[in-house]
């Protein structure tokens, strides 16, 4: 900063990508809106799909830098993150228990994965790309836990990073494949998501 008495904007996002942030800040340092997409196929994590931001406006170094002149940042999360937990029936359990999941693949359908991200905007920081089309998010596969005996259930997790956003009635889906079925469900209620929430999905599979 130019001195202590001068106060200035500070903008962080996190994690770094190269060039991915170039342009937040013009020629005459007004900080500027930027586009970020999650992944459509997050079958594998990334950190990169996870976008934390932190604005302080009107910052004061004189006065507001802690007691070792440092500069404190608090992150918070631009976007949501949804776990599916599905419940199965226990006819997965013949002719034997299994021991890994017999989902194979999930998929959460409905949503816009583009989004505008403006931080000097506080009542809305994230808003879904009005121009987008919905994509269908491959998630990622979690922690399974097998049924203790042929009459108790299995549970298989599963997990997504989406963009907050309001989803119409009978938009919002969740596929479940296995090795020969599909198995889907659909809100019927208009869905709202929002940033720096992490939202639970609980299914019952059979």
């Amino acid at each position: 900063w130019q001195k202590a008495t001068t106060p200035v904007d500070i903008v962080a996002f996190a994690p770094a990508q190269e060039g991915k942030f170039n342009g937040v800040c013009d020629n005459d340092r007004n900080i500027k809106p930027i586009t970020y997409s999650v992944a459509d196929d997050q079958s594998t994590s990334s950190d990169n799909n996870d976008l934390l931001y932190y604005y302080a406006p009107n910052f004061n170094p004189g006065t507001s830098l802690d007691e070792n002149g440092k500069l404190n940042i608090q992150f918070y999360h631009a976007f949501c993150m949804i776990d599916i937990v599905v419940t199965l029936g226990t006819e997965f359990n013949k002719p034997s228990i299994p021991t890994t999941s017999p989902i194979i693949k999930v998929t959460l359908g409905g949503t816009k994965i583009a989004a505008n991200v403006n931080v000097t905007n506080a009542a809305s920081v994230v808003t879904a790309s009005e121009t987008a089309d919905a994509t269908t998010i491959t998630t990622t596969n979690g922690t399974f836990t097998t049924a203790a005996n042929a009459e108790t259930n299995a549970i298989s997790r599963f997990s997504c990073i989406a963009i907050p956003q309001k989803v119409a009635a009978n938009t919002f889906k969740v596929s479940l494949m296995t090795a020969g079925k599909r198995y889907e469900w659909t809100s019927d209620e208009e869905i709202t998501l929002q940033s720096g929430y992490r939202y639970t999905l609980n299914l019952s599979m059979g």
